[in-house]
């Protein structure tokens, strides 16, 4: 029964917090697709804790938070991967030391 509660909760809440959650991803990575994927794990995320968190009627604050988090976890591997590799092809080889004998 407590369950099926939580759960009527938690669609409340995604339903008040989704339009807003969208705007602000939008605004953070300014591509709707990346938005929406964006607010689908920020809302993934929570409901996964969702039972552990107390403060529900703090949660839009919350929402943000992870969602920001989120995203620049995100573009710090994006950016980690993209400047690693280019940098391993762009590195010209070491010239040859010749050693006398």
């Amino acid at each position: 029964m407590a369950e099926g509660r939580g759960e009527q909760e938690f669609t409340r809440f995604v339903q008040q917090t989704r339009p807003a959650l969208r705007r602000i991803a939008f605004a953070l990575s300014d591509d709707w697709h990346e938005a929406d994927d964006l607010v689908q794990r920020t809302l993934m995320t929570i409901f996964l804790r969702w039972r552990e968190l107390d403060r529900r009627d703090t949660m839009a604050p919350y929402a943000r938070r992870v969602m920001t988090r989120l995203l620049i976890s995100d573009r710090r591997s994006s950016r980690w991967t993209r400047k690693s590799s280019s940098a391993c092809r762009r590195r010209p080889a070491p010239p040859a030391t010749r050693t006398s004998p």
